[in-house]
């Protein structure tokens, strides 16, 4: 099998290789909290890559997306450039539509935790994403499916082949994933935080606490990374998992310039102690690859670096949300669901699930 790719072209391949191997790896997962939060992590990078693709001039917007170019770009904007803040459209619409309220005890969102009651993420987070209307749908699946269509169209005849070779290997991360039993709750907003946070803070949390955590569940779930090699084609989901990585810490990064908040500066108090200043320019580096029309090479202690500093910036950051989280489950919070029910239903007359 010979290609004999430039830097771009590989850079390209193993990105759109790897989310299309996570792709696959979803619908083998039971679980639907665990799904949707894999699922959420897809939509979130594959808006990322889709629209590099387009960029780059390796792709196009299929003809079956009415979404257009421009609606693209403003999904990935939203994704990594844009402050979550109370006066931003996106936010201000979000929270009238959940009907968000810090100041009153009414269960107005909803928290996904495991078995053990450890906090994973907030529907606030991706609720403008959640399905609407078909044709909504039909344009996020799109953008998810991207990479997948694109290995198949570029691997052609060894698609199949590589991805059978694959299945084999995939056992120990599916065992891993399905330990994992996700369940949601219902949860009064006004509870989930500590009051001393300003409301900016409180929403910043709720957009950020799931896309950092789910970096850290990756890591534990792919600890061993697999790599392929098949004639000149090489496959390495820890590249692939650098980078994705440094996209979000690039996220914390951008945010960290336009904001004042004081978790913000417990973060860079922490790394400080505890990262090396080298790292942060090799982070960037590392995620300016995304843009696939120019690669930059990383050496090996370079490599080195990334490795040991990226999983202690996220566990930094979740640290200082964790200090200012509280979930409890306890008798005050099972009393109020339950009269909250019960209103729910005196006022509705059926009985319906909250």
């Amino acid at each position: 099998m010979s290609y004999n790719l430039t830097l771009e072209q590989e850079e390209l391949l193993n990105d759109s290789f790897w989310l299309a191997y996570i792709l696959k790896l979803i619908n083998k997962v039971d679980n639907l909290w665990v799904k949707s939060y894999i699922s959420n992590f897809m939509l979130f990078f594959s808006s990322i890559y889709t629209n590099e693709l387009i960029v780059a001039n390796f792709g196009n917007i299929s003809p079956s997306i009415s979404m257009t170019r421009k609606e693209l770009k403003e999904i990935r904007m939203n994704n990594i450039k844009l402050l979550p803040m109370e006066n931003t459209e996106n936010i201000k619409s979000k929270m009238n539509d959940m009907g968000v309220d810090f100041d009153h005890y009414v269960f107005d969102m909803t928290i996904i935790c495991d078995s053990e009651l450890e906090l994973f993420d907030t529907n606030f987070r991706m609720w403008e994403y959640q399905v609407k209307n078909q044709e909504q749908f039909e344009n996020l699946n799109a953008i998810v499916n991207t990479p997948l269509t694109w290995s198949k169209r570029f691997l052609g005849e060894y698609y199949e082949k590589i991805f059978e070779l694959l299945d084999e290997l995939s056992d120990k991360y599916l065992e891993k994933i399905k330990k994992c039993n996700l369940e949601s709750h219902s949860y009064p907003s006004c509870k989930l935080f500590n009051n001393k946070l300003s409301i900016d803070e409180k929403i910043y949390i709720m957009q950020r606490y799931g896309l950092i955590k789910s970096m850290i569940w990756f890591e534990n779930i792919f600890k061993e990374k697999m790599k392929l090699e098949i004639g000149d084609l090489k496959f390495d989901f820890e590249r692939f998992f650098f980078k994705i990585k440094a996209i979000v810490i690039e996220i914390i990064g951008n945010d960290r310039k336009n904001c004042n908040y004081e978790i913000i500066k417990q973060l860079l108090i922490t790394n400080d102690k505890t990262i090396d200043s080298k790292f942060f320019k090799i982070n960037r580096k590392m995620r300016d690859n995304i843009h696939y029309s120019k690669i930059n090479q990383l050496n090996n202690e370079e490599i080195e670096i990334l490795k040991k500093y990226q999983d202690i910036y996220l566990k930094n950051m979740i640290s200082i949300f964790d200090s200012n989280i509280s979930v409890k489950f306890n008798l005050g919070y099972k009393l109020a669901l339950r009269l909250a029910k019960l209103e729910y239903w005196s006022r509705d007359g059926k009985n319906r699930k909250i």
